[in-house]
């Protein structure tokens, strides 16, 4: 929620619209949620997978998965726009980028301790 306010003032800020009701439905604001959001879901699931911890890998990839939900049912009106093909070449990329620094669930270090003891 913090980091959606802080992305929200800095399209008021920066972008120059209106801090008001309809600033949440421009395409601006609409892209730099999406791409904050898509940042934070890939944090979330390379450092999960390279930490070995597997609920912050899951909460990454269901974050990315509420992003693609987002790009399909609200950023898709925006494709007319440079900013709304711009959320949908950032969000794949930040795919690719996942798909090759983690592209499997980490392992449970439970599950080899214990298979190593049951092999000794």
């Amino acid at each position: 929620m913090l980091v959606s306010t802080l992305t929200l003032r800095a399209v008021h800020h920066w972008g120059g619209i209106d801090w008001n009701g309809r600033l949440i439905d421009t395409s601006l604001a609409q892209t730099s949620l999406t791409v904050v959001w898509s940042l934070l879901g890939v944090i979330g699931w390379v450092s999960g997978s390279r930490r070995g911890q597997w609920g912050l890998w899951l909460t990454g990839a269901i974050l990315m998965g509420v992003v693609l939900a987002k790009l399909l049912l609200i950023d898709r009106g925006n494709l007319g726009d440079l900013l709304g093909i711009g959320a949908f070449i950032a969000y794949g990329l930040l795919c690719t980028l996942v798909g090759w620094l983690a592209p499997a669930p980490p392992r449970k270090r439970g599950d080899e301790t214990r298979q190593e003891e049951a092999s000794a």
